[in-house]
């Protein structure tokens, strides 16, 4: 897919993050961005409608292998929440100069028409998307007010100069493939607690001294949060080890909760 960038004809900010704290008249946080699918200047992608919730907690990013017809470009992601009636609610957003693409202190600008990757990071969120809605991605190689118009000549960044309009092709293949990450609180699987499940076993519980988690089939790792939710003990057994011992006695008097992973599931008991 081939990303159309006119410096000229840039495409606007709708909602986000405020950008312009003395305008109170540009729109923002979570708005609705759909109009800009219209466009012939922007790019994007979604998943099917979500058949359980999914849930982003903390950063997530864009990977992507690109050709640009420039010495330098940008690629602006926006991460939204599509809802069933067609809405596109942005949620987070994020941009990426390419020429600042390998280190913010050393530009580095495009070879034209040679192969390179990119990873434009977004602002960190924590959002639970719904059953029933799906994620959707809005590429563009613009984002202004949000972001400053790059001219796409490869000249001295920020000052005045001639513009050009950059024509970068994003690659989705195979061998190329474009990637979404976030991070998650969500889990493979959950076992609820049960006293009589023969899968994981916790004893004694209570304890003062010390805890065996014994689980069917080995473990990967055993984790103790505590009622925060803040890891206090993580260990990883040695391989086809499914008996763990952990040792309590250093750790304050409370409720604490036992994360055991194997390969293909995660058993979570109080």
């Amino acid at each position: 897919d081939t990303l159309l960038a006119n410096p000229r004809n840039p495409v606007p900010t709708i909602g986000g993050s405020r950008f312009n704290p003395t305008d109170r008249n540009l729109p923002m946080g979570p708005q609705d961005i759909q109009q800009l699918l219209q466009r012939n200047d922007v790019l994007y992608y979604s998943t099917d409608e979500l058949t359980t919730p999914v849930s982003v907690m903390g950063n997530s990013d864009v990977r992507v292998y690109f050709r640009s017809s420039t010495k330098d470009a940008d690629i602006s992601v926006r991460l939204c929440d599509i809802y069933p009636d067609g809405k596109w609610v942005i949620l987070t957003q994020g941009i990426e100069r390419l020429r600042l693409r390998n280190s913010y202190a050393t530009e580095s600008l495009l070879t034209v028409g040679a192969l390179d990757s990119c990873t434009v990071h977004l602002n960190d969120l924590a959002i639970n998307f719904p059953k029933g809605h799906k994620i959707g991605l809005l590429l563009s190689g613009t984002n202004y007010p949000m972001f400053d118009i790059n001219p796409n000549s490869g000249g001295t960044m920020y000052t005045a100069g001639d513009t050009v309009t950059a024509n970068t092709l994003l690659y989705h293949t195979h061998e190329f493939p474009a990637r979404f990450t976030y991070k998650t609180t969500d889990v493979v699987s959950l076992v609820e607690y049960d006293e009589q499940t023969e899968d994981i076993q916790l004893y004694p519980n209570p304890s003062s001294m010390e805890v065996v988690v014994h689980t069917a089939t080995p473990c990967t790792q055993v984790t103790m949060y505590d009622a925060l939710g803040i890891p206090v003990y993580t260990v990883v057994p040695l391989s086809g080890n499914n008996q763990v011992h952990i040792t309590t006695a250093q750790l304050p008097s409370g409720c604490y909760t036992i994360s055991a992973e194997t390969e293909s599931i995660i058993y979570v008991r109080p």
